[in-house]
């Protein structure tokens, strides 16, 4: 079930319509501020936000142009938030069995997370062209990718959990390769002729001068 209004403020500028759409049932919801154009897709910017529109309608909000001290406050904000940078980056996907079917991809910056759109690809709340089948999120600290597999649905299809691909959680196999001299976890050399490293005696090592351990 999802509710629609106007109710709330926006955190880049202060504005207090903030026009927004909320999925009760997700707590997922996304806002679009009429006054700064800043969009956000989040469950917490929004929390007490009847009260806040309470107290801001017994004062004389103004509802014009941004103020030079408004863009202050928004480009801080900007700032803080990573939204600086530039919003998208775009890009040639070539064919990984070496044909000539190229795609068009781009990668959409938000304050969030990551949008992957590909022409021709899109979701069930999208305008064709605009949409992102693939979202890179971050929740809570922790890695997510959300993924639209058919554009006739509107909940992700597929909502990965990354925790497992942390690097902490990578598994020795069952012999490591250890430095002879000084006992140390050897290193795999990518880059010049050795098979192994040393990163505490800072040398490259062949097979002979190692030693397993399990």
């Amino acid at each position: 079930m999802s509710t629609h209004g106007d109710v709330g403020e926006c955190p880049r500028c202060g504005y207090y319509t903030l026009s927004y759409n909320y999925d009760t049932s997700s707590h997922f919801q996304d806002g679009h501020c009429a006054k700064c154009g800043y969009t956000f897709w989040t469950a917490e910017e929004l929390m007490n936000q009847q009260a806040i529109y309470d107290i801001r309608q017994e004062e004389d909000w103004d509802f014009n142009e941004l103020t030079d001290e408004d863009r202050k406050k928004c480009a801080e904000f900007d700032k803080a938030n990573g939204l600086d940078k530039p919003p998208h980056l775009d890009m040639i996907l070539q064919d990984a069995y070496d044909g000539d079917r190229k795609l068009q991809a781009k990668a959409v910056h938000e304050r969030h997370g990551i949008g992957v759109t590909i022409k021709g690809y899109g979701d069930a709340l999208t305008e064709d062209s605009h949409g992102s089948p693939i979202f890179i999120e971050n929740r809570n600290g922790k890695l997510f990718v959300c993924i639209w597999a058919d554009i006739n649905q509107e909940d992700p299809t597929h909502v990965i959990d990354m925790s497992e691909a942390l690097e902490n959680n990578r598994k020795e196999s069952e012999e490591t390769k250890y430095c002879r001299r000084c006992g140390t976890k050897l290193q795999i050399e990518k880059e010049l002729d050795y098979p192994y490293y040393c990163p505490e005696c800072d040398e490259n090592m062949y097979e002979f001068e190692t030693e397993n351990r399990k």
